[in-house]
């Protein structure tokens, strides 16, 4: 376990574990056996710094870290943390958080935690830790928003459809591919600009009450749980789920499970179906690939007027009116 006093020994934890090499002040370049990849360190203001790990797995990596020495910053912002890259352990059972489609999440936490966790054999992707004080935070969040999150050792919330956020990791990526010394001013602004935007979501998500900042409760094991609704959800879309069902399944009772997954996705677990099988009946339409009656009948609408509502209500369209993207 790497005990965490500075930022600076963060980043002398990650040449540690990833087996890198300090090149200068702000690059960490890694090629070895078990992984290779690139590390960006950016102090980008007072109170806000940030690493950039471009990393390949080539074998298991034990990923153990101990902030609750650190000094400096007071919080940590994940993003771009994804379920299939860590296993979460608790008592003597492991749990999984798997996902065929990448999640884009933010997870942030004070410097109260550890993490202990594996990173798995065949991930590629790209993280970005941001460090952050109070101080900080308090500036430039609402008072609201600024009391729920710090109400809160530690706050997951995965997106799946914020565009601006496969942008920005698309960006990153192709930054860090290209002659990366000379990227110090383009790193800069980029990961300034994901900063700003994460705390734009923040803000938003403060001012639904339903969305429960105080959820260091969700435990890791719980935390997988949802992850297995939501990927249970997405296998069929025609099928309503039930959630007295899913709540008897889980051993959770059905509040705080329809809590625990509107804090965790943003959308109660109905919702979240509703707004899925809308999408994927949309993508359809955009295809052409049958009339939109099959479709509908395809994502369990067997009501057209229904549907057409639904959907007009989704898209401010209805169903006979959608375009393809690219014409609307």
């Amino acid at each position: 376990m790497f005990k965490i006093n500075s930022f600076k020994e963060y980043t002398a934890a990650l040449i540690e574990i990833y087996g890198g090499v300090e090149v200068s002040n702000t690059t960490i370049e890694i090629d070895n056996e078990r992984c290779e990849g690139i590390i960006k360190k950016v102090e980008l203001e007072v109170g806000l710094a940030c690493v950039v790990q471009r990393y390949k797995i080539k074998e298991n990596i034990k990923l153990e870290l101990d902030y609750r020495s650190l000094k400096e910053y007071d919080y940590i912002f994940g993003v771009f943390t994804t379920g299939d890259l860590v296993k979460f352990n608790e008592t003597d059972q492991e749990h999984s958080v798997t996902s065929s489609k990448r999640n884009y999440g933010i997870y942030t936490s004070s410097n109260h935690i550890q993490i202990d966790g594996n990173l798995n054999k065949g991930v590629d992707n790209l993280v970005v830790v941001f460090f952050v004080t109070k101080e900080f935070i308090s500036r430039k969040l609402s008072k609201d928003a600024a009391k729920k999150l710090f109400s809160s050792d530690k706050f997951y919330h995965y997106f799946d459809d914020i565009q601006e956020l496969e942008f920005y990791n698309f960006l990153l990526k192709k930054s860090l591919k290209q002659n990366y010394h000379l990227l110090e001013n383009r790193l800069y602004f980029q990961l300034g600009a994901l900063f700003y935007l994460i705390l734009g979501e923040i803000e938003s998500l403060s001012l639904n009450s339903k969305i429960n900042f105080v959820n260091a409760n969700i435990s890791d094991k719980e935390v997988a749980i949802l992850f297995d609704i939501k990927r249970e959800i997405i296998k069929d879309l025609s099928e309503k789920p039930s959630i007295e069902k899913i709540s008897k399944k889980v051993g959770i009772h059905l509040n705080k499970l329809e809590l625990m997954f509107q804090s965790i996705f943003g959308y109660t677990i109905y919702n979240y179906y509703q707004y899925k099988r809308l999408k994927a009946a949309a993508l359809e339409i955009e295809l052409q690939k049958s009339a939109i009656k099959e479709i509908a009948y395809d994502y369990g609408f067997t009501d057209m007027a229904h549907f057409s509502n639904t959907f007009k209500k989704q898209f401010g369209v209805p169903p006979s009116k959608y375009k393809p993207s690219g014409l609307r």
